[in-house]
């Protein structure tokens, strides 16, 4: 005689695995393809993230907008109004010049780059007799500096250099994605679960 268990009469619910190991497989197969077009064209990759950043910013006007045009009379709808129309008009000009915005936004980035490592080559020989050593400090602010400087000198360089990048971290992260959908495609095709152990079997017979 069998005496069901607690999970009897449920319905079976699927592994984790089972759901959600195509997906992740397909996700990471896109990032990877998207990872090498952005290393093989990476002048056309930063026109692509600087128009959706330009989307973004267009979203973030049209709701500015129309939130200060739904609260007019109130303080701040104007301000809402115009912060709205300012941001939509910097959207168009990043939509309609990407490459030059994308050239922009290198020039800003040198330029941190450059001020970051100049201030960490002199924090490097500032610091030496309090700290020790600090070599490590000034070569990295050195090469900090000069990676800024090419930046801001080639900023075509730049952006080529910045969409090889942003390439290889999408290669990377799609690497990581397919090899853990393989893992979860070998737990869902390995062995059957176990046997309820809140079943119980009793040998014997039943006496009326």
């Amino acid at each position: 005689m069998r005496v069901p268990g607690r999970s009897e009469g449920r319905p079976p619910y699927p592994r984790p695995a089972e759901r959600g190991w195509r997906i992740c497989l397909g996700t990471g197969v896109t990032a990877a393809a998207a990872g090498l077009a952005c290393m093989i064209w990476p002048g056309h990759s930063i026109d692509a993230l600087v128009r959706l950043i330009a989307l973004a910013l267009l979203v973030q006007a049209i709701g500015s907008i129309v939130t200060g045009h739904r609260s007019r009379g109130l303080a701040g709808s104007g301000t809402m109004i115009l912060s709205g129309v300012l941001l939509g008009l910097v959207a168009a000009f990043m939509a309609w010049h990407p490459g030059l915005t994308g050239e922009l936004i290198i020039v800003a980035v040198g330029g941190a780059i450059l001020v970051a490592g100049l201030t960490a080559a002199w924090l490097g020989t500032v610091l030496r007799g309090w700290l020790g050593s600090t070599r490590w400090l000034q070569i990295g602010g050195l090469v900090g500096a000069v990676i800024g400087l090419v930046f801001l000198v080639h900023p075509h360089f730049g952006a080529a250099a910045m969409g090889v990048l942003i390439g290889v971290v999408m290669v990377l992260f799609g690497a990581g994605l397919i090899a853990l959908a393989l893992r979860l495609r070998r737990w869902h095709t390995g062995p059957p679960a176990a046997q309820d152990p809140t079943e119980v079997v009793i040998e014997g017979d039943v006496e009326e």
